[in-house]
């Protein structure tokens, strides 16, 4: 059955992962979200700096954070998909930050797990609420002003993996880079577009049109 979105952590091979495994894609996911010059994707995940020889001189308390969280969440996917959402949400600067057993790792993993499992549901809810609460000025940016629709997603409105996906069909960040420019946008644009990346690779032709019909539908004001 096609899905109806792909990236880059979902779906994947459904495999068993190790603690060396997540120690990889620990490092490999930290520097994607805190180097601009470094993407995840292109390199597969992978860093040369992080292999077996430098795992070995990893403090224990290090190894037993990547040994439990291999214990609990058990798969690669079910890895990419925790750190990925907890280094976008609740941007962790060290790996005991990254401790399974923590309430914002636990709920920015199950919010996401559960966008990329049943995007059509959120995404169709997330589009009623911007048909019934915006105009189409939402996703315009006036007087150099970051548009309105991103401000709505960040306060939970709507969901920010919903905007995603709605701005690879209707390109509101390219948009957005023709009409303003500002250290405020650069600075959010940063981390928006390396949690994107990872979110969203293709999208199936019924939700396309769904999206676009939407906006299609939205007023000026």
């Amino acid at each position: 059955m096609q899905k109806l979105i792909t990236s880059s952590i979902y779906p994947i091979e459904h495999k068993l992962v190790t603690d060396f495994e997540i120690y990889i894609l620990y490092n490999s996911l930290r520097l994607h979200f805190n180097q601009p010059s470094y993407d995840a994707t292109k390199y597969h995940f992978q860093n040369k700096k992080y292999n077996w020889d430098t795992y070995q001189k990893v403090p224990m308390s290090e190894v037993n954070i990547y040994g439990k969280m291999a214990k609990d969440l058990q798969t690669k996917e079910n890895v990419m998909i925790a750190l990925t959402a907890h280094f976008y949400y609740n941007r962790p600067k060290y790996v005991h930050q990254c401790h399974h057993d923590l309430p914002e790792f636990k709920k920015a993993y199950q919010n996401l797990k559960m966008f990329l499992s049943s995007p059509q549901y959120f995404i169709t809810k997330d589009l009623t609420i911007i048909e019934e609460c915006v105009t189409i000025d939402a996703i315009k940016s006036k007087n150099n002003s970051i548009p309105k629709i991103f401000h709505i997603a960040q306060k939970g409105i709507i969901s920010i993996e919903s905007l995603v996906v709605i701005d690879h069909v209707i390109g509101i960040t390219k948009y957005t880079d023709k009409h303003i420019k500002s250290l405020s946008w650069n600075a959010y644009k940063e981390g928006y577009l390396k949690y994107s990346t990872l979110i969203c690779n293709t999208i199936e032709l019924s939700l396309t049109n769904q999206i676009k019909q939407t906006f299609l539908k939205l007023k000026d004001t």
